[in-house]
């Protein structure tokens, strides 16, 4: 006996008419439709997106600062610039937007020090994450933040780094691990 596919069927109610159906994700239809099924042809695909990274360490002092992603892996509508470390938005739409780093060291490891990591959208803080580290605790620390958010065109989005030492002045050195936004949709 052989097994039958799963399958689902729409038919109006009170009606006589023929089963719309649906068989392990296939749609069938039987007689005539009247409603126009109008699905994407092809695959999606990413309308924009980049990913920059940096390769050298880079000094945060207290206060805030921007974060050099100054190498880029992709750009898929060219809409980073690498000397200004901005994405600019080149349409409407809903955009991921992804950022990691790697403190790998303090000059003064026994001072305690709040780091915040924050997305900026036209000036603007849409998200921070934040880490608060005690002396002597153990470096490497990984901060990550991301957002899902609408952009408009030409809406730009930064990635900065705030830094509040407390009971004395030190340095971190970060490595900027990525910087990644992608538009999301069709």
């Amino acid at each position: 006996m052989s097994k039958r596919a799963p399958s689902i069927c729409f038919k109006p109610s009170g009606s006589n008419k023929p089963c719309t159906t649906i068989i392990n994700g296939d749609l069938k239809v039987k007689g005539n439709l009247n409603a126009k099924i109008q699905l994407p042809k092809g695959p999606q695909t990413i309308k924009s997106g980049f990913l920059a990274f940096n390769s050298n360490p880079q000094a945060i002092s207290p206060g805030e600062t921007t974060i050099n992603f100054n190498t880029e892996s992709f750009d898929i509508g060219n809409d980073y610039d690498i000397s200004s470390n901005q994405f600019t938005a080149s349409s409407n739409g809903y955009y991921q937007i992804n950022s990691n780093i790697e403190i790998t060291s303090s000059s003064n490891q026994s001072i305690e020090f709040e780091f915040e990591l924050r997305i900026y959208v036209n000036s603007q803080i849409i998200s921070t994450g934040s880490i608060n580290y005690q002396p002597n605790s153990i470096v490497p620390i990984y901060p990550n933040i991301s957002a899902f958010t609408n952009l408009n065109t030409n809406d730009t989005v930064e990635i900065k780094a705030f830094v509040t030492f407390n009971g004395g002045i030190s340095t971190l050195t970060i490595d900027p691990k990525h910087f990644s936004i992608a538009q999301i949709g069709i």
